[in-house]
């Protein structure tokens, strides 16, 4: 441990985060979105912190994808659609949250993302310009 105390990974968000990575190697896509999400709102509060918050962006695009990932490996039609457009919701919700998504590199990760997950483009589109 590197400060000496049992348990650092847990409270080392660097460290959780690479279990994120390695749950999606996996295709653990269920897993990884929820230790994510927890990662998400832990940052939120210290989103002023620059470093921070490339932290944040960096876990919210994991999040995205991992939720966008495992709806899509849902059997049922119904279910895959509400995943999909809870991914595209979020990735709105961010957009409008943090005034677009981040640093030059983080921006690029979701526009290609957009740009290669056809059924989470459309909808993106459709959720943006209704305008919720």
């Amino acid at each position: 441990p590197r400060d000496g105390k049992p348990g650092w990974g847990t409270r080392s968000i660097d460290a959780q985060k690479l279990l994120v990575v390695l749950l999606e190697d996996e295709e653990k896509y269920g897993p990884a979105a929820l230790l994510a999400d927890r990662l998400v709102r832990q940052l939120l509060p210290k989103i002023n912190d620059n470093k921070l918050k490339e932290q944040y962006f960096d876990l919210y695009y994991h999040l995205i994808y991992c939720i966008l990932k495992n709806g899509q490996a849902l059997p049922n039609a119904e279910q895959k659609n509400k995943a999909v457009k809870d991914a595209a919701q979020r990735i709105v919700n961010l957009e409008k949250a943090q005034g677009g998504f981040g640093s030059d590199e983080s921006k690029k990760r979701f526009e290609e993302l957009l740009e290669k997950e056809t059924d989470l483009r459309e909808q993106y589109n459709a959720l943006k310009h209704r305008g919720s």
